[in-house]
């Protein structure tokens, strides 16, 4: 999913397209099934207008995609699980260095102070591996009720394995434990779902030098 904008400010990942991903993940061995929350809340003490489903209430701004933002939506009208990302709003916008693909982000304000940014559509962000560690930066999933029951599955490409069914609702991924102990170069961390009537979803993680790269597709 790394297309131009990100690789002039990415580094490590120019070029690495979504296609070639999935390339290389099947070559080590994985078969993918076939892929497919509907989350926000308000934002107050954020600095952004109130706002209805899927209503632009203000951009995310990402720096190194020269001038390219995601709307930012008080609340998404999507029923697909997304990966979300937790923090004070300054770490998160510090730390996120570029993004490829296109999405929105549903933002939460919540009751310790830090905020809940949820990342919608198919997309991939990359992120200062430094700074995402040295401020505490949280990763995580959420579920909406139509992937309750789910069948789901993770690990490392080529060597992934059934799960527990998934559960509406929000959970941790442990993405930063794992680059932590370099888990994630070269081999991507994935989880993924199928649902028999509300389609599938696949996320990934992905250590690339100064960089780590979280995307999902449907």
């Amino acid at each position: 999913m790394r297309q131009q904008a990100l690789a002039s400010s990415a580094g490590p990942g120019r070029g690495f397209t979504r296609l070639r991903f999935l390339a290389a993940a099947l070559a080590l061995g994985l078969a993918f099934p076939a892929f497919s929350s509907a989350v926000g809340g308000p934002t107050n003490g954020v600095g952004f207008d109130r706002g209805g489903d899927d209503e632009t209430i203000g951009t995310l701004p990402i720096t190194g995609n020269h001038g390219q933002h995601l709307p930012l939506v008080r609340k998404a009208r999507d029923t697909r699980p997304a990966f979300y990302l937790e923090g004070s709003y300054g770490d998160l916008v510090s730390t996120i260095a570029g993004f490829t693909g296109s999405g929105s982000v549903s933002l939460q304000a919540l009751a310790s102070g830090k905020v809940r940014l949820v990342f919608h559509g198919q997309l991939e962000l990359a992120l200062d591996r430094g700074l995402l560690h040295s401020t505490g930066i949280e990763v995580g999933t959420h579920v909406s009720g139509s992937f309750q029951g789910a069948q789901a599955w993770s690990g490392f490409a080529g060597s992934v394995a059934p799960i527990r069914p998934l559960h509406a609702g929000t959970s941790l991924l442990p993405v930063s434990g794992l680059d932590a102990r370099g888990a994630l170069e070269p081999t991507p961390w994935m989880l993924g779902a199928q649902s028999s009537h509300a389609g599938s979803y696949q996320f990934h993680a992905l250590a690339e030098g100064a960089l780590l790269y979280l995307g999902q597709n449907y």
